[in-house]
């Protein structure tokens, strides 16, 4: 077959193909087809390696960004101090209790780590059916026990202490997948309006802190309320403050007329770290 002929040959079968998708008796290839499906609880139940565009997940969460503020710096004075080593190993350390935090405490899921940033999904219900206030109110909660774990490992990690942690949560529904090709050129993806906007809402942080979304702050329970400004932001959170605010976050999903907020009992508690020594 000459080169004409095999070129000819190609134009053919392309028009044809055309042809077929235009008439929609075949899908097109280049459009990916997405087929959502939802997720019994908790969510660290979700395994990645299952999910593909043909096998989606479309569920209502809470998304957080959780973000180490100053490691840029850290990173640079370890290298001035020839201790890279040791900063290597704090950050391992740090996103290890992060995920541990979200997924072992809090029955979450860690969609992918993005520098020294955590992303994750978190939501709270019965059975398939996750309940906004419960979701939201177990994400706050996360977002407290996550400030207390990062001070117990700070004290661990004595060059750490110049870090803060900003965390920003956002509710809404979420598709969840993995694009690629299986394996380690597969990426985890959870894209939405709340993503986005928790991502937002973490880098309106400058250093420390939890920041919520205003989807989420409407959803906030009203016992942890007055923990937070009226932009949504707290400065200072830990899991005692929260826990000492509303007695258990997830179980006062309930929005009373009007709450005082509870003084921090400095009372025994299961520590958040998962640190070890």
């Amino acid at each position: 077959m000459s080169e004409d002929q095999r070129t000819q040959t190609v134009a053919t079968l392309l028009n044809h193909w055309k042809g077929q998708i235009a008439r929609q008796e075949v899908l097109n290839p280049t459009e990916p087809s997405f087929d959502f499906h939802d997720q019994p609880l908790p969510l660290r139940q979700i395994k990645f390696i299952e999910l593909s565009p043909s096998r989606s997940l479309r569920l209502s969460v809470v998304s957080a960004f959780a973000d180490l503020s100053g490691f840029t710096a850290y990173i640079d004075e370890a290298v001035k101090q020839g201790a890279v080593a040791e900063a290597v190993k704090a950050l391992y350390v740090l996103r290890a209790e992060f995920q541990n935090v979200v997924e072992a405490d809090f029955g979450g899921r860690k969609v992918r780590f993005i520098g020294d940033c955590i992303h994750a999904v978190l939501a709270n219900g019965s059975g398939r059916t996750a309940e906004p206030r419960q979701s939201v109110a177990t994400a706050v909660e996360a977002a407290a026990a996550l400030h207390s774990s990062f001070a117990i490992c700070q004290t661990a990690l004595p060059n750490t202490r110049r870090l803060g942690l900003a965390i920003g949560l956002e509710h809404g529904v979420t598709p969840i997948t993995r694009l690629g090709i299986r394996g380690v050129r597969s990426v985890r993806v959870a894209s939405s309006v709340a993503c986005c906007q928790s991502e937002k809402e973490q880098k309106a942080l400058l250093t420390n802190g939890v920041r919520v979304g205003p989807r989420a702050f409407g959803l906030m329970p009203a016992a942890v309320l007055p923990l937070f400004d009226r932009h949504g932001s707290a400065d200072v959170l830990d899991y005692d403050d929260v826990c000492a605010g509303s007695g258990k976050v997830a179980a006062a999903a309930a929005t009373p007329a009007a709450v005082v907020r509870s003084p921090v009992v400095q009372s025994p508690h299961l520590g958040r770290a998962h640190f070890r020594g």
